[in-house]
């Protein structure tokens, strides 16, 4: 589903250039907002599947062209100083107002945001039904987005280093199928659970868990790399200003840390790491609830994702008041681990069936 404009006074002028050029769209205005009248390569994306289908027409009165609001456009400026590509640009711009907003999206939505993704979208009109993004900071876990497994294979192959892809699930056996011949190998499957609050998040208190803010820094970067709230922010420092935190002290070094991982307009994918001398012990469960309640109440919807292997974070989950809401799949080559770490290596750390309170 799109986003519909909240007004014309946060569209972009150019940006309606861009797409127009890109896909050759047609917009009329209707009741102060853009409406998709005609196209040529379908930019539906409802839910997560944002499926490029060059077959498909679609009526003006019941698809909205979203866009991202001015606040997020601005950010985009991070990238042109990184000396992006107008064609690199301009393919950013477009996922970011195709992809509509939602628990499989966020980080996805994020990552393009800060300009921090590779983007693989064919400039072949017929191949363009799929979509791979690829995070610079862990360019081994993809993601495709298109229900033509052919399509996700032939962008795959101009990926380089990966070692699993995450898709949706009625996509994900036959994209299997394909690698396993084509690579010769086998492949393995594993499930990414997504979660909202099915009502308030519950109170959990514990005295040794509070906020943590950058005057925290130097003693979040004495931690291993995998322990720092960092999320998908790039770094420690941005992720405490742009972000929030909060984590437990405990003989002067943060044991356990709850945070904001990726952040849309109305999602926010949140994190937990807890060191393994410390689990057990409540602190986790506090810090998770202190941040996912303070989201809460400043309106947004925190999100929780994690593996199906994922047995701790499940239970947390539950524990807390999210319930699941929908999945994905990961397709692992057969000789890469299956704990893939997307799920695990700074957003849910903890291991299999070990519980982590």
């Amino acid at each position: 589903m799109f986003q519909p404009v909240p007004n014309l006074s946060t569209v972009n002028q150019r940006q309606l250039g861009l797409y127009y050029a890109y896909h050759g769209l047609t917009f009329r205005l209707a009741n102060n907002k853009w409406a998709l009248c005609s196209i040529q390569a379908c930019t539906s994306m409802c839910s997560s599947q944002c499926l490029l289908n060059g077959n498909c027409v679609l009526a003006a009165s019941n698809v909205k062209l979203g866009l991202w609001s001015s606040k997020l456009y601005n950010r985009l400026a991070v990238s042109r100083e990184r000396g992006e590509s107008m064609a690199s640009e301009r393919k950013r711009d477009l996922l970011l107002a195709m992809l509509a907003e939602n628990p499989e999206t966020v980080i996805w939505i994020h990552l393009l945001t800060l300009g921090s993704c590779n983007i693989y979208l064919s400039g072949n009109q017929r191949l363009r039904r799929a979509v791979i993004l690829q995070p610079r900071d862990l360019p081994t876990e993809p993601a495709g987005f298109g229900s033509d497994a052919d399509a996700l294979w032939q962008e795959l192959t101009r990926v380089k280093g990966w070692q699993c892809i995450l898709v949706d699930k009625d996509v994900a056996l036959p994209l299997g199928e394909i690698i396993s011949s084509k690579l010769k190998t086998p492949v393995r499957f594993l499930d990414d659970i997504y979660h909202i609050p099915r009502g308030r998040i519950l109170p959990f208190k514990n005295e040794s868990v509070r906020w943590l803010k950058l005057d925290d820094l130097t003693l979040l970067e004495s931690l291993p790399r995998e322990a720092q709230p960092i999320g998908f922010w790039g770094d420690l420092r941005t992720s405490l200003i742009e972000g929030l935190a909060a984590g437990a002290i405990a003989q002067g070094k943060v044991v356990a840390a709850s945070f904001v991982a990726a952040r849309g307009e109305r999602y926010v994918d949140i994190g937990i790491y807890v060191l393994e001398n410390y689990r057990r012990r409540g602190l986790a469960t506090a810090a998770a609830s202190l941040v996912a309640r303070s989201l809460q109440g400043d309106g947004l919807i925190p999100v929780w994702s994690c593996g199906s292997d994922n047995i701790a974070s499940l239970k947390l989950a539950r524990k807390l008041g999210f319930g699941e809401v929908s999945r994905r799949t990961y397709v692992v080559i057969g000789k890469y681990p299956a704990n893939v770490s997307i799920r695990t290596h700074a957003v849910h750390n903890e291991r299999e069936g070990e519980a982590v309170e």
